[in-house]
């Protein structure tokens, strides 16, 4: 009889413990995905001023960062056919 309490009481515990690991899980996953968000965000903000300098009459600024852009491009795209 005692060992079946004590065996009720440590089910207890470790559905409470399984309870607060998802909770901790559900937490820790929100927060990535609000710094995602912030990333993208981030992200998105850049690209507008970079979609505002380019109608600046700025030619040869333009070619160099498309040269940038390309080598940029090359080398994701090497990665990635190297996986």
């Amino acid at each position: 009889m005692i060992f079946h309490c004590q065996a009720q009481l440590r089910l207890r515990q470790l559905f409470i413990l399984s309870d607060n690991v998802h909770y901790l899980k559900l937490k820790i996953g929100n927060v990535i995905l609000h710094l995602v968000a912030l990333i993208l965000k981030l992200l998105q903000l850049g690209g507008f001023i970079v979609g505002c300098s380019w109608h600046l009459p700025f030619r040869r600024e333009k070619v160099i960062m498309l040269q940038i852009w390309d080598v940029y491009y090359e080398k994701i795209k090497r990665t990635n056919d190297e996986k």
